[in-house]
Parts: structure tokens; C-alpha cells; sequence
């Protein structure tokens, strides 16, 4: 995770399985909204 230290990492692995669903799922929607916005910008200059 980049911490510098292994026991604040540690404080992932007692997460609820619904706030994991909910952070990956915004992750997620995140990353398609800008690949989507970059394929629309890619079509534009062509």
C-alpha cells in the first residue's frame, strides 16, 4: 500500500466486505467515466 509502516497497512484487512464493494465500485466508475471520456476525445481529433 506504500505506508511506511506494515501495521498501518494492516488496517485494511478489517474492512467490511460492503465499504470494499462501495471504495472498488467507485473506483471503478471513476476510471470508466475518464477511459470514456478519453475514447470520445480520441474520435474528436480524428
Amino acid at each position: 500500500m506504500g505506508h511506511e509502516h506494515a501495521s498501518t497497512t494492516g488496517i485494511y484487512q478489517f474492512t467490511s466486505d460492503q465499504f470494499r464493494q462501495s471504495t472498488l465500485r467507485s473506483a471503478l466508475d471513476r476510471t470508466m467515466k475518464q477511459a470514456l471520456r478519453s475514447a470520445e476525445n480520441g474520435k474528436e481529433k480524428q
